[in-house]
């Protein structure tokens, strides 16, 4: 027998994400630290017309962190573990399916980013005098920034639960989190330095498109062409389902195997 919404269970996912110390470090401090300490060079260096829309442009750049190391990292951290420890197969047996466990997963997870989100805009607004968006261009750039974290926690249970194993689930999501991060530019490595092919990579990472300075006409509501942006989020959330259901398609079959 299946079951619907579990308060209980809810909650015990949530605080899954708050006792998890990786993900509050790096998920909400690190960000806030990291964007605080450019923009001490970043005021030393830039005009000062220029200013505001240099620290807008770090502090939408460096909140792609959160759910990279929360939604992403940090939940591979928490699931693999499980998984390890055979909790999904005892949760089975109440009748939590995996479907039911991944929505309760991402329902948490995105609880949990919203409220790193929330600290860190408070704290860029405070700190760094950022300047406010338009209606427009936060509702579109919450939006994408919603369907980014979701991408990030599907492909995140899709590797867990493929692997299964806390080690190599954690060694492959930090490739891929420091890939998104030097390629996108956001270790101080211009994506334009990079040899060509990574050039053509780091085109298909959604991240990249929010460290360049354009991302501040969508920001402000400008015109912005959204074409590449939404190209590289279809790749990815194509990719994210792929890996989730060769997961479910391999162990499905094992499973299926065992009992021959």
């Amino acid at each position: 027998m299946k079951k619907t919404f579990n308060v209980q269970f809810f909650y015990y996912e949530l605080m899954n994400n708050v006792l998890n110390g990786f993900s509050m470090f790096f998920g909400i401090a690190f960000p806030m630290i990291l964007s605080f300490i450019i923009s001490i060079q970043i005021k030393s260096s830039v005009p000062q017309s220029m200013m505001k829309d240099t620290l807008t442009s770090v502090a939408i750049g460096f909140s792609l962190i959160i759910p990279l190391a929360t939604g992403f990292i940090g939940y591979t951290a928490n699931y693999a573990t499980e998984l390890e420890s055979h909790i999904p197969d005892r949760l089975y047996l109440f009748g939590f399916s995996q479907t039911t466990l991944l929505v309760y997963k991402i329902l948490a997870a995105l609880v949990f980013l919203t409220s790193g989100l929330i600290i860190f805009a408070i704290f860029e607004y405070i700190a760094l005098g950022i300047a406010l968006p338009s209606l427009k261009g936060f509702l579109v750039m919450i939006v994408i920034y919603y369907v980014f974290s979701i991408i990030m926690l599907v492909f995140a249970h899709g590797i867990s639960n493929l692997v299964r194993k806390f080690g190599l689930a954690y060694a492959i999501t930090m490739v891929f989190y420091f890939g998104f991060m030097i390629l996108s530019g956001m270790m101080g490595i211009s994506v334009h330095a990079l040899p060509n092919a990574l050039q053509i990579v780091s085109k298909m990472l959604p991240t990249r498109y929010f460290v360049e300075d354009r991302i501040l006409d969508l920001y402000k509501g400008l015109d912005y062409n959204l074409a590449p942006l939404l190209q590289s989020l279809l790749l990815w959330a194509a990719i994210a389902v792929l890996v989730l259901w060769i997961s479910y398609y391999y162990h499905g079959r094992k499973k299926s195997e065992s009992y021959k």
